[in-house]
């Protein structure tokens, strides 16, 4: 009787193990760019919410410290207006309107400044986002490429085989001993007469 390495060919279990390993290989590489995306994910949300939160922030800020400036302004006017009137009685109506010209430059100018702060603060928000957009694009790009690249398409006759294979492992166990060696002697190469 023959042994049972006689009986497999070996070119075929060679080509389903290539086979076999570079599944398992591609499968390791789809699960690290699904962690990796995953990740990117989790950081753009977090990056998003922080930003939502410190939008909310200085929104609320904003609204809080407009009247505030203003109700201010006109406080200081007025106590400016009533310092000056009770120490110069005389002073010119031209140097109050001088003064709340002045106070109102100043409030104009913080509010330019809030609102430089706010496009500022949006500006960074877009760009974070896009940024963080084209890398996890780029990087399932590079990692589909190199699935691609490195794993080669299946041909018929290899999927033809699997399934043979996949076929007799199922059958094999089933079948009587006789049964197998008859297979096992049909599958043989037929010898050459010299």
């Amino acid at each position: 009787m023959n042994t049972l390495e006689e009986k497999i060919p070996t070119e075929e279990i060679k080509e389903l193990t290539n086979a076999v390993f570079l599944m398992n290989g591609l499968q390791s590489k789809l699960a690290q760019e699904s962690n990796l995306i995953a990740t990117s994910v989790g950081q753009l949300t977090l990056i998003s919410k922080s930003f939502q939160d410190c939008l909310t922030v200085l929104r609320e800020q904003s609204q809080q410290i407009r009247p505030t400036i203003q109700e201010e302004a006109t406080n200081m006017a007025k106590i400016v207006a009533n310092d000056i009137g009770q120490q110069f009685v005389q002073a010119s109506s031209e140097q109050i309107e001088q003064i709340l010209n002045k106070l109102q430059i100043t409030t104009r100018h913080i509010e330019q400044s809030l609102t430089t702060c706010n496009r500022s603060v949006n500006f960074f928000s877009r760009t974070t986002l896009i940024l963080v957009l084209l890398s996890t694009l780029i990087g399932g790009g590079i990692g589909g490429g190199l699935v691609h690249y490195f794993i080669p398409p299946v041909s018929q006759l290899t999927k033809t085989q699997l399934e043979y294979g996949e076929f007799m492992l199922k059958v094999w166990p089933k079948m009587g001993s006789k049964d197998q060696e008859k297979l096992i002697a049909l599958s043989k190469p037929a010898k050459k007469h010299p």
